[in-house]
């Protein structure tokens, strides 16, 4: 004769044997995920600070062929030059980015 309550004990025990170790995976690949996301990385302001920096850098210097055909000559820029329109695309970039949180929040 077979015992019922044995198989069933044992089925049980093998069933939540089964969903720890699903719920270990599931955190791992959490873990994983958390670690390797690209969008972690793209949101650490300094990041945005230094791309704000090399945009406002390259967008302020004079474009070669249009540095030869002015007449002018051109104003050396300085590091403060180059700070200050960083900060300023900077806050550009935070103030585009709240107004479209807020524009997807009312959605």
């Amino acid at each position: 004769m077979v015992d019922t309550t044995d198989n069933s004990s044992r089925i049980a025990l093998a069933r939540d044997n089964l969903t720890a170790k699903l719920g270990e995976l599931r955190r791992r690949e959490a873990h994983v995920r958390a670690v390797l996301s690209p969008v972690r990385y793209l949101a650490n302001p300094w990041l945005h600070v230094g791309i704000a920096a090399v945009v406002g850098y390259r967008l302020g210097r004079p474009d070669p062929i249009a540095g030869s055909v002015e007449t002018a000559p051109a104003r050396r820029e300085t590091v403060i030059d180059a700070i200050v329109r960083a900060s300023l695309v900077a806050i550009a970039q935070a103030l585009a980015r709240r107004a479209m949180v807020r524009i997807v929040d009312e959605l």
